[in-house]
């Protein structure tokens, strides 16, 4: 049978591809989810989902109360007596705003006139919303963040105040904030509300005392379904850098700067902005300048308010979404050349960073490291597969071709084994076949060593011209040699080159028998048979022993004519289709119109000649031959008699002697054409 053409060893490689694709596809997923769900490189997923953020513009009814460095330098160095706080939210409160959230901790009473002060100015309108810092830590099995202790105000204060939320803004891995817990778990297991969550309450007139639905994927603030993580913690979508919101200073406030009715009906956020107050952490718009606590409630607020949730992809999802796109471009990979491939993969990459940015903009947060990495890992798992192919391939191919062919054809085939179909092809080629003439007869006089000694110097010497001459030894059948040209690689001109190649077999064969005529042994002679035509040319033979050979007509006839050497007294044989190729560089001439056996079509046989034979011979040879195709056999009898006492040895003179005195006694019918019919191969 004929093997495919995908790849040389085709069950082989057929059970590798089995194997290793789908290995690779489930690797990858696997390696891609665990990337994606944060298990791996989780900072640099970070890093690079911090370039989707955009910023937008912010809320108009945010506005910071900045304690700045004005503010320091005007009312006094940090911590500040409580009664300039109370007369600072008093000022706030007379503009008459929807909510107020202190970012100032107040864990201890300070005095009673200053404490009773503070929490006058708080319970004055009934909108402040206070800080508790929690000490966090991630408790097994709980799908909160857990409280190892709490930093709560004191309850003179906290009575008076709308209510109390966690002010803590947690760090990822590399020292940014980026996610928020929405509520945490306490010491004593009860739900504690975030800080930011409390202020939209009081702004949006929620009830303090709702309780808020908490699903794997969700937190449900009123009509708001928050997307959150497996903590409770949601992805803030940052509006800007460092003073992207309002901010006016608390010093303004307490001179009297303000004009009337800025704050009415808005969020007011009160907290620290001074640098040496150590309120402040990165994000990812701050541009390496830190944003103060109130900054990041800012943002956390918009983001609720404006519903500009950043949604991640559940786990079912980023394990479907890993395993298509690593299905998906291994497939491609493994069924494009490199040079598509690495197109493909750009063209891919820069999608996905596309995709990632659209995603981001409508809210889902895209794994764009994972499906880099899996697209990277997919193009050079490809890349390595076909490495391996093709070094097992070219091992093939010089186990094949090593010792039959020019070592220069084995190098450039070798260089270039795509350009080779060593798995079947229709092409045109040249076949040779060669015999020697009397082998059996020679070898019953020899011993057997002396005989295998014979039979391997002839058929090196021979094999020796063939690789010389850029053909391919296709195999050895006893002591005949089978060859061809123009496969596996073209070669424009190899009917001349295999034309050549007979000329040189026979002068080397002189030499051959000059040696062991010394040794006593009887000289011998080969026929050459040569036809050009189309043939399959590809592996042949099972899925774990092959050979690189042709098949086809053309094959057989070559053979075919190889063996009619016998019956002509020729040495070398050529059909017309090599006769017509050829027949410039090399002296020819026409033998016969031959139907082989099992044939009723003619073939036309040229000879090529090697002997010295004179041009009025040949002249007057292709006279006699034309007059015998015309019927003229007294002519042609008289003209071919003439020849054979010219050259006694003419086998085909001979022959054609015969023939007209055949016909001549008996005419061939009137629809002759000249066709002569083998009655054996």
């Amino acid at each position: 049978m004929i093997l495919s053409n995908h790849m040389l060893f085709s069950k082989k490689i057929l059970n590798k591809a089995l194997f290793f694709i789908p290995l690779q596809i489930i690797a990858l997923s696997l390696l891609g989810y665990l990337v994606a769900a944060g298990h791996l490189f989780y900072s640099i997923e970070n890093r690079i989902m911090d370039f989707h953020y955009i910023g937008y513009t912010p809320h108009s009814d945010i506005v910071i109360v900045a304690i700045d460095n004005p503010s320091l330098q005007k009312i006094g160095r940090w911590p500040w007596d409580r009664s300039k706080i109370a007369e600072l939210i008093g000022v706030i409160q007379e503009q008459s705003p929807k909510a107020i959230g202190v970012d100032i901790a107040f864990p201890e009473p300070q005095n009673d006139r200053a404490d009773s002060a503070l929490a006058s100015a708080i319970g004055e309108n009934n909108n402040v919303i206070l800080p508790i810092e929690a000490e966090l830590y991630s408790k097994p099995g709980s799908p909160l963040l857990a409280a190892r202790s709490l930093l709560s105000p004191i309850p003179h204060l906290a009575s008076n105040a709308w209510s109390s939320g966690i002010v803590n803004t947690p760090l990822d891995g590399d020292g940014i904030f980026r996610k928020i817990p929405l509520s945490i778990q306490d010491p004593s297991g009860n739900i504690l509300e975030n800080f930011s969550a409390k202020i939209i309450r009081k702004y949006l007139d929620i009830p303090n005392n709702e309780n808020t639905q908490k699903t794997s994927q969700h937190y449900r603030l009123a009509d708001f379904l928050i997307p959150t993580d497996e903590l409770s913690r949601m992805w803030v979508n940052f509006s800007g850098p460092r003073g992207t919101y309002k901010m006016i200073s608390a010093s303004d406030f307490v001179e009297g700067k303000i004009e009337p009715g800025i704050l009415s009906g808005k969020i007011v956020l009160v907290g620290a902005t001074a640098p040496d107050l150590h309120d402040e952490q990165l994000a990812p718009l701050s541009k390496g300048v830190p944003l103060s606590g109130v900054e990041l409630h800012a943002n956390t607020i918009q983001t609720i308010l404006e519903r500009k949730f950043l949604t991640p992809l559940s786990s079912g999802q980023l394990w479907i979404l890993c395993l298509a796109l690593a299905g998906f471009w291994t497939w491609i990979f493994f069924h494009t050349r490199v040079l598509l491939s690495s197109t493909l993969a750009v063209i891919f990459a820069t999608s996905a960073m596309v995709a990632s940015f659209l995603f981001f903009e409508n809210g889902i947060l895209f794994p764009l490291l994972a499906a880099l990495i899996i697209l990277v890992l997919s193009y050079f798992g490809a890349l390595l597969w076909r490495y391996f192919q093709t070094r097992d391939q070219k091992r093939l191919i010089k186990k094949l071709f090593e010792n039959y062919v020019d070592p220069q054809i084995v190098a450039q085939i070798l260089d270039h084994p795509d350009s080779v179909k060593l798995g079947g092809e229709k092409k045109e080629v040249t076949i040779f076949f060669s015999d020697i003439r009397g082998f059996t007869a020679i070898s019953e006089k020899m011993e057997p060593e002396t005989l295998m000694n014979y039979l391997n110097e002839y058929l090196s010497i021979m094999t020796d011209i063939v690789i010389k001459n850029k053909g391919i030894v296709d195999k050895f059948i006893g002591d005949a040699i089978m060859a061809f040209w123009n496969a596996p690689l073209d070669l424009t001109d190899h009917p001349q080159w295999a034309a050549k190649t007979t000329q040189d077999m026979s002068a080397a064969l002189v030499d051959f028998n000059r040696k062991w005529t010394a040794q006593g042994y009887p000289p011998v002679d080969i026929g050459i048979g040569l036809n050009t035509g189309a043939a399959i040319v590809g592996n042949v033979g099972s899925s774990n022993r092959f050979d690189y050979t042709l098949i086809g007509d053309s094959v057989n006839l070559a053979s075919r004519v190889e063996g009619l050497n016998k019956e002509y007294g020729t040495q070398i044989l050529v059909t017309e289709s090599t006769y017509t190729k050829i027949k410039a560089q090399f002296l020819c001439r026409y033998v016969d119109l031959v139907a082989v056996k099992g044939k009723t079509k003619g073939v036309s046989l040229y000879e090529i000649l090697n002997k010295p034979y004179t041009p009025q011979y040949l002249k007057l040879y292709q006279e006699a031959v034309q007059n015998y195709k015309e019927r003229r056999f007294n002519q042609a009898a008289l003209e071919f008699e003439k020849l054979s006492k010219m050259e006694n040895a003419d086998t085909v003179v001979a022959k054609y002697i015969v023939r007209c005195r055949e016909y001549i006694k008996n005419p061939p019918p009137g629809d002759w054409t000249g066709i002569w019919e083998m009655k054996h191969k």
